[in-house]
């Protein structure tokens, strides 16, 4: 019954026009800021330009990482939403009688929300990808496309933050059985991300900073803060010590 409720909850979101403004959105946003990094927009301003590639896996965690901040908001809008509109309409009484266990549900209820997040942030992916080489763009900041770089930062920064906080968000929506609990939960993480941010400032908190982080961000500023531009163009995320402990609690 996992897949049939599964499959269910998919056509459900396929067949609802704000998927597709969701898409369209994060789209247009993710193809001007990877644009305008690449300096697309540069012609409207007096700009002594860049020597960091914009492309490099670094530029584009923290292209995804300005994102992240509109992302968590899908969270409660698509995964909380896939089970609360079944208590409002109270139709959960109804769906509980049928040979299925609660587990079963509720598991099917969330991966297809994760499922349909995962399809936006895709598209948001291939936005940033196309960005970087619209036309008008500087060629001298933009390198060759690496799939390592993407694949690198959607296993290690993208699918754990939302696994972790989708299930957060979902835990909340469900217990409360309120979807305004959800979007609370949303901005409490932001606030605590931005109590940690401030925390990484402090060179002697920097290390439980990196580790707390619930984005991962302050675990990857942890190697990167004083890595050199040429290390920042060339260099993979790095994956280890502080960051794999950061992705695992």
């Amino acid at each position: 019954m996992f897949f049939t409720i599964f499959l269910n909850e998919i056509k459900y979101w396929f067949g609802r026009p704000a998927l597709y403004i969701y898409i369209l959105i994060f789209l247009f946003i993710a193809l001007m800021m990877s644009g305008s990094a690449a300096g697309l927009f540069d012609f409207l301003t007096v700009t002594t330009g860049s020597s960091n590639i914009v492309n490099s896996p670094l530029g584009i965690t923290g292209l995804f990482g300005g994102l992240t901040g509109l992302i968590i908001f899908l969270y409660p809008s698509i995964i909380g939403v896939s089970v609360y509109r079944d208590y409002k309409s109270e139709m959960h009484t109804i769906l509980y009688s049928y040979p299925f266990t609660k587990a079963e549900y509720l598991f099917a209820k969330f991966f297809s929300g994760i499922f349909i997040v995962n399809i936006i942030v895709l598209i948001t992916g291939l936005g940033i990808a196309l960005g970087f080489v619209l036309p008008g763009t500087n060629p001298d900041i933009v390198t060759s496309f690496d799939i390592k770089s993407y694949l690198d930062i959607y296993l290690i920064y993208i699918l754990p933050n939302m696994l972790f906080m989708g299930a957060i968000v979902f835990g909340v929506v469900t217990f409360t059985r309120n979807i305004s609990a959800g979007f609370i939960t949303v901005l409490i993480l932001l606030i605590f991300q931005g109590f940690l941010v401030s925390l990484f400032e402090d060179p002697d908190k920097r290390f439980l900073a990196a580790i707390l982080d619930p984005f991962g961000d302050s675990a990857i500023l942890y190697y990167t803060r004083y890595w050199t531009v040429s290390e920042q163009n060339e260099f993979y995320l790095p994956i280890k010590g502080v960051l794999i402990y950061n992705r695992l609690i």
